[in-house]
């Protein structure tokens, strides 16, 4: 056991453990199902380097299809900035979304 760590053996037995159960539902739909995007960022919550996380999701039929949540690269000066950082991240994936 001293070159496997301990933490990460018992990280991939608990997410085994627990998934098993889990899926992602897709929702029964009429008419063409529509992708959605939910974009948000907090403004500098990692403490040691005052940057901002940014998330996004992107669903189709009420399940979802794309998914991230990077720390920003640079320092955003205020919520609003960080916010616009998080936008055009996910407004990248969307194009690619697009393409598909």
């Amino acid at each position: 056991m001293k070159k496997v760590p301990y933490a990460n053996v018992m990280g991939c037995l608990m997410y085994a453990m627990c998934s098993w159960q889990q899926r992602i539902m897709f929702e029964k739909q009429k008419e063409n199902a529509r992708v959605l995007g939910y974009v948000d960022a907090d403004y500098a919550g990692d403490l040691d380097n005052k940057r901002s996380t940014s998330g996004y999701v992107f669903t189709c039929a009420g399940g979802p299809i794309s998914w991230k949540t990077l720390l920003q690269p640079i320092t955003a000066l205020s919520t609003t900035e960080a916010e616009y950082i998080a936008l055009a991240e996910a407004g990248k994936e969307a194009i690619c979304l697009m393409a598909w």
